[in-house]
């Protein structure tokens, strides 16, 4: 019986398993493109910072999520949200926090001969 079905409705099934592999691939593809483009705006922003007039951490934070989320395809703004870029660019700042901390404890850390 089943295997009636499936030989039926080969094609059907076929398209169906074909839709879903490309949904999870391409929510991953933009979620990755999102990342590139909110670390190359975080880096930027911290250079032109004072051209742009931009005084405290919640300034540039808000910059980044506003100009990154226009900057992207609409292809990817179908599945990155603005909450969600803006959970993105919140994730990637605080890797960036750690990961500086943890340069600099692991520096103190580094006996330098005088």
């Amino acid at each position: 019986m089943v295997q009636q079905i499936i030989n039926q409705y080969w094609g059907i099934v076929s398209v169906f398993l074909f839709g879903v592999v490309y949904v999870i691939t391409h929510y991953q593809a933009s979620i990755a493109f999102a990342k590139k483009k909110a670390i190359t705006l975080m880096l930027a922003v911290e250079k032109k910072a004072e051209q742009l007039a931009l005084d405290n951490g919640q300034d540039k934070f808000n910059w980044v999520c506003d100009k990154g989320y226009d900057l992207l395809p609409s292809v990817v703004r179908l599945v990155v949200s603005k909450p969600l870029f803006k959970t993105i660019v919140q994730s990637l700042f605080d890797e960036a926090i750690a990961f500086a901390k943890q340069h600099q404890i692991e520096k103190q850390n580094i006996d330098i001969p005088v």
